[in-house]
């Protein structure tokens, strides 16, 4: 028999405390014990050597040992938009306390009054393109905006427990449950309607989506897709190949597979198919693998990287791709990062695939960070270059960025972190490119983060600021944001007006 074991929870500021483990706890009560114990909230628990356990799995399978320390990282607000237009889009923001305030188009999930008393305890938020779904600490979802996109789950709510993850297409929500098994709601056509593939949906690990369809990986290596045909909805043609796959990349008209033996296995969009051999073999050494909207590029251990897919979209690289240390994509385009600090870029030449004109400024690059047709590179020196398309973010040259720590982009702006606690931002208004009426506000910021549309940011004294996104009124919030149980008297900044509200209670 499993014996107990003792390890310590700690927080990254030192605090810490040790508990007694059974084999038999899952990680998510483990969760739940460390914000017991350290008085704070919780969003995931790291082992020594970096591993994020899974929040489904249990202690005795998680390699953990007596004597181990796990840390555990506080939660933070986060930020998500739908929306393919601004002008039908909607923003939520998901609090430290698991409370959630929202914004704009009624109809797409800006109104949450209808279920404002069940969004407590909120761990995330996703969003389709009309309608969003919170998964709330005790594996129960929420879902609001336009039915037909997800936003009412009512025909499935009794099948929706014990949840531990959900997944958006454009128009579908797919929960994962503890128990291996699948719920789906929304556009039947998207994948909100699974029951074709639902007897094939057992002991289900990982769920994948591209913008039409969904693919679900199961324990024994095995992939189950449904959706529409042209987004990775119908794996047929390589159906007997799908065995042993150990990952899933999903871009948005197509999946790929890498299984055990190397074999990499691509489906979805015809006219990517046709660009692109279904199969091919890249090795054991895959360490990630990127996806723009119709094409893939998989880095090796060795620092080779290996594209495929429409040339469009990045699927073929006529440069070099060696001595490599990271790959990142955009909707038509990728951009890596060599050894020495310098750029590659490829694909489409007007949304960041050709950085030729920004080269001799692009050394000493520390990562880069991707909107739909731009990227920006966060310099050594605190300083970033931007190319692509000029209106979407891919010119930074009106804007003064120096001493730059933190870098994060929308679909199409840039919003950047300096060193004292000021915040620049850069691209189009109603993505957030345009800061100005919060300006006065963003100031003595510790962390920024971005959605589809919009941006967040966090002040040292736990308030909340956001801009971008649908421009309507807004309901003021008032929370505690510094990630520790207890109250504070905090203040939400509304962006039309530039005014603060403060919750005196």
């Amino acid at each position: 028999m499993a014996q107990a074991m003792s390890i310590s929870l700690a927080l990254l500021s030192g605090k810490s405390c040790s508990v007694e483990l059974e084999p038999g706890l899952s990680i998510q009560e483990l969760r739940e014990i460390a914000q017991q114990r350290l008085n704070a909230r919780i969003s995931q628990l790291i082992t020594a050597d970096g591993r994020v356990l899974k929040e489904e799995s249990y202690v005795g399978d998680s390699k953990i040992e007596s004597g181990d320390v796990v840390t555990a990282i506080l939660r933070q607000a986060a930020i998500v938009s739908n929306g393919s237009c601004n002008w039908r889009s909607a923003t939520v923001v998901r609090h430290t306390d698991g409370s959630v305030t929202a914004w704009g188009n009624f109809a797409c999930g800006g109104d949450i009054i209808g279920v404002q008393d069940q969004l407590h305890d909120v761990q995330r938020v996703v969003a389709t393109y009309a309608a969003f779904a919170a998964l709330r600490g005790d594996g129960s979802t929420v879902a609001w905006g336009e039915a037909e996109s997800g936003g009412d789950s009512s025909e499935v709510q009794e099948q929706l427990v014990d949840v531990s993850s959900i997944r958006a297409s454009g128009y579908a929500f797919a929960a994962l449950r503890r128990d291996g098994k699948v719920v789906t709601w929304g556009a039947p056509d998207y994948g909100g309607d699974s029951s074709n593939v639902q007897s094939q949906l057992a002991k289900v690990t990982e769920i994948h989506a591209t913008h039409g369809a969904f693919a679900a990986k199961c324990d024994d290596g095995r992939v189950v897709v449904w959706g529409k045909a042209n987004y990775g909805g119908d794996s047929s043609a390589v159906a007997n190949q799908l065995t042993h796959v150990q990952r899933i990349c999903a871009g948005f008209f197509a999946l790929t597979a890498v299984r055990e033996d190397g074999q990499v296995i691509t489906w979805g969009n015809a006219d990517m198919e046709a660009n692109c051999p279904r199969v091919q073999k890249l090795g054991h050494d895959v360490v990630d693998i990127q996806a723009s909207h119709a094409a893939f590029c998989a880095l090796l251990a060795d620092g080779r990287a290996v594209t495929w897919g429409d040339e469009k979209y990045g699927g073929n690289c006529p440069l070099a791709l060696t001595d490599l240390r990271s790959i990142t994509a955009n909707a038509y385009a990728f951009a890596a990062v060599t050894k020495a600090g310098r750029v590659i870029a490829w694909g489409n030449p007007f949304c960041g695939g050709d950085s030729s004109l920004v080269a001799e400024e692009l050394y000493d690059v520390v990562e880069i960070q991707a909107a739909h047709y731009a990227f920006a590179a966060l310099l050594a020196d605190g300083g970033v270059v931007a190319w692509g398309d000029v209106e979407a973010g891919g010119s930074c040259g009106d804007v003064e960025l120096r001493d730059i720590q933190e870098l994060c982009a929308s679909a199409q702006a840039f919003c950047a972190l300096s060193s004292d606690g000021f915040v620049i931002t850069w691209g189009r208004r109603d993505f957030g490119g345009d800061s100005s009426s919060v300006q006065e506000h963003l100031q003595d910021i510790s962390h920024i983060s971005s959605s589809e549309n919009a941006f967040m940011a966090i002040k040292s004294d736990g308030s909340v600021i956001t801009w971008g996104g649908e421009e309507m009124s807004r309901t003021p919030w008032a929370g505690n944001e510094d990630g520790f149980l207890g109250s504070s008297n905090d203040e939400f900044f509304d962006e039309d007006s530039s005014t603060s509200f403060s919750d005196e209670s």
